[in-house]
C-alpha cells in the first residue's frame, strides 16, 4: 500500500510540473506559429513579386530602347496594369537603373503581419532584385504559323491563341525600328493555306470563263458564247446564267459546235425558263475555274477553284525555290463542307496595327493540310520569295547576313489529315480528312500522309544550312500523340519544342519563345 501510496504521489506531482511547462511553451508555440504563417506569407510575396518583376523587367527591354526614364516608364506601367495594388494586397515601390545593356530593377513590397504585431513589427518590407541582360543588335524576321482547322473551335481554343499570338508580337515586334528591325508574318493553315491577292503568282492563273449571251428552250439547248474555244466532248459547267435557271451550276458535255455556239449534249430544254441574260461556262479541267473529279466512293464533283494552295510536287516538293521555277498546289475545295479559309497570309511587317488585326479576325474551320502550312513557313522567310510581295518591307534579307534571325513558329492542335492528288484533298487521306466523297479517287501525289510530307519539309528546312531556328508548339495535343510527335521531330531540338494544356500555359509558351527569339535573358 505505501508504494502504491507513493507512486500516486509521484504522479500528481510530475503532472503539476508538465502543467507549469505546458503553460509556459504554449506562448513559445503560438509565437512560432505565427512567425511562421507571416514568414510563409513573405515567401509568398517574394515568388510573386520576383515573377511580377521578371515579367516587367523583360516587358520594358522588349521596346528595344535604351532611353532611361522610358523604361523605368515601361517598368512601372507593367507593374501598375498587371499588379496593381487592390488586387495583389500590397504596394510596390520600383527602381530602375539602366547601364548599357543591362537593366537594373528592384522592388519593394510592404507587407502588412498578422501575429508579428504582437512584437511591435506591423510591416515586413520584401525586397527583391534582378537584372536584364539585352543583346540588342539583331534583326528578326519570324513566321508565325497557326493551325486553325475547325477543332480549334472547341474550347475556346481559337481566342486562347489569338490572345498567346498577340503577345508574342507584341514581344518580338521592336517599337524602335530605327536601328534593327523585327518583323513577323502569319501563316494560318486548315485545310489549306489562303494567299489571297497572290495566288495567280505562286500556283498559276486560272483559267477563265466564257461569257453566256444566249441559250435556247431547244431540244437540245443551244449555248451562244462569242469565241468560246471549246470542243465537242469537252465538259463544261455553267454558273450565273438568268431566266433559264434550270441549267445553273451543273455541268454538261459540249457537242455541235461552232466559233460562237455549243449546245448541251442530251438537254432537252423545251421545258425550261426562257433565257434572259449573263452566265458563264467554265471549263472544268485541272487548271480551270471549276474542277470536275471522281471521288473514291463512286460520286462525281465539281469544285471551284480558291485562293487557297496545296502542296507543291515534283522535284522541289521540299526546296524554298520559288514559285517562279516550280509553282505550288491548286485548291480545289469542297464549297459547304471543307471550304478554303477565310484568313489569308500576312507577309512580313512590323506594323504592330496590322499583326493585331490580322490576328484577331482568325476564323476557324475546315480540315488540317499542315504540311502545306509548315512549307508557308519557309516560304515567308525565303529570300528568293522577296519579288512577291506588294510592299518592300515584307522582302526577306539574304540568308546568312549579320545580325540576322531568321524563325519559324509552329502550332498545331492535333492532326495533321489533308494530303493533295491534283488539288483536293487525296484518296488515301486519314481521319479528319472530310467526307470520303469529297475526296479525289487518287493518292497523294507527294506519297505518304500530311505528317511524312510534314516531316519531310521540316529535314529539309533544317539540312538546307540556312540557319532557321524552327519552334514548335502543341496545344492541347494530349489525345493527339502524333501531333505531338510532330511538333517534337519539326523542332530545331527538344529547348526549341513546348507543349499547352490550356489558355494560360499557351500564353507562357508563346512570350517565353518571344522572349527567346528576343535574345533577352535574366541575369540573375
Amino acid at each position: 500500500m505505501d508504494n502504491g501510496h507513493n507512486m500516486w504521489k509521484f504522479i500528481r506531482g510530475t503532472a503539476g510540473v508538465a502543467a507549469v511547462w505546458f503553460g509556459m511553451t504554449v506562448p513559445l508555440i503560438v509565437t512560432s506559429v505565427g512567425l511562421s504563417v507571416d514568414l510563409a506569407q513573405s515567401y509568398l510575396v517574394r515568388e510573386r513579386l520576383a515573377h511580377a518583376l521578371d515579367a516587367a523587367a523583360l516587358a520594358a527591354t522588349a521596346t528595344g530602347s535604351a532611353d532611361d526614364a522610358e523604361l523605368e516608364q515601361k517598368v512601372n506601367d507593367f507593374i501598375d496594369a498587371n499588379y496593381p495594388p487592390d488586387v495583389v494586397g500590397y504596394r510596390l515601390d520600383v527602381t530602375v537603373d539602366n547601364n548599357d545593356d543591362t537593366l537594373y530593377v528592384e522592388a519593394t513590397a510592404r507587407l502588412d503581419t498578422s501575429f508579428m504585431k504582437a512584437f511591435g513589427m506591423d510591416t515586413v518590407d520584401v525586397k527583391v532584385t534582378n537584372e536584364v541582360t539585352r543583346i540588342i543588335g539583331s534583326n528578326i524576321e519570324l513566321a508565325l504559323v497557326l493551325d486553325i482547322s475547325n477543332s480549334m473551335n472547341s474550347n475556346n481554343k481559337i481566342n486562347d491563341l489569338k490572345d498567346a499570338a498577340e503577345s508574342l508580337v507584341d514581344i518580338v515586334v521592336y517599337e524602335n525600328q530605327e536601328d534593327y528591325y523585327s518583323k513577323v508574318a502569319i501563316v494560318p493553315y486548315g485545310v489549306a493555306v489562303n494567299v489571297g491577292s497572290y495566288a495567280d503568282a505562286v500556283r498559276g492563273p486560272i483559267t477563265q470563263p466564257k461569257t453566256i449571251t444566249g441559250a435556247t428552250r431547244a431540244n437540245p439547248v443551244v449555248i451562244t458564247s462569242a469565241n468560246h474555244g471549246y470542243t465537242n466532248g469537252q465538259r463544261i459547267y455553267i454558273t450565273g446564267v438568268r431566266g433559264m435557271t434550270q441549267i445553273n451550276n451543273r455541268s454538261f458535255i459540249v457537242a455541235g459546235r461552232t466559233a460562237n455556239t455549243f449546245q448541251l449534249q442530251g438537254v432537252n430544254g423545251t421545258g425550261y425558263n426562257a433565257y434572259t441574260n449573263t452566265g458563264l461556262a467554265h471549263c472544268t479541267t485541272a487548271g480551270c475555274s471549276y474542277y470536275y473529279f471522281q471521288s473514291p466512293s463512286g460520286n462525281f464533283n465539281t469544285f471551284p477553284s480558291s485562293t487557297c494552295v496545296s502542296e507543291r510536287t515534283g522535284a522541289n516538293r521540299y526546296t524554298d525555290v520559288p514559285p517562279s521555277t516550280t509553282l505550288v498546289g491548286r485548291n480545289y475545295a469542297s464549297p459547304t463542307n471543307n471550304p478554303c479559309l477565310t484568313s489569308e497570309i500576312t507577309p512580313l511587317t512590323s506594323d504592330r496595327d496590322t499583326l493585331f488585326a490580322d490576328i484577331n479576325a482568325l476564323t476557324a474551320t475546315g480540315s488540317t493540310g499542315g504540311q502545306v502550312g509548315v512549307g508557308w513557313g519557309w516560304y515567308m522567310l525565303a529570300p528568293d520569295w522577296g519579288y512577291l510581295w506588294a510592299d518592300d518591307e515584307s522582302e526577306p534579307a539574304d540568308y546568312g547576313e549579320e545580325d540576322l534571325h531568321k524563325i519559324v513558329v509552329l502550332m498545331t492542335d492535333g492532326e495533321y489529315n489533308s494530303p493533295y492528288c491534283n488539288g483536293v484533298i487525296s484518296a488515301d487521306a486519314t481521319t479528319g480528312s472530310g467526307a470520303t466523297a469529297d475526296h479525289i479517287n487518287c493518292n497523294a501525289t507527294n506519297g505518304g500522309t500530311s505528317y511524312t510530307q510534314a516531316e519531310a519539309m521540316c529535314d529539309a528546312m533544317k539540312a538546307a544550312g540556312k540557319e532557321i531556328e524552327i519552334y514548335t508548339v502543341g496545344f492541347r495535343v494530349n489525345d493527339y500523340p502524333r501531333g505531338e510527335d510532330l511538333m517534337e521531330y519539326c523542332a530545331t531540338d527538344a529547348a526549341h519544342f513546348f507543349t499547352a494544356d490550356d489558355g494560360d500555359e499557351l500564353q507562357e509558351v508563346f512570350e517565353k519563345i518571344a522572349r527567346n527569339v528576343k535574345s533577352m535573358y535574366l541575369s540573375q
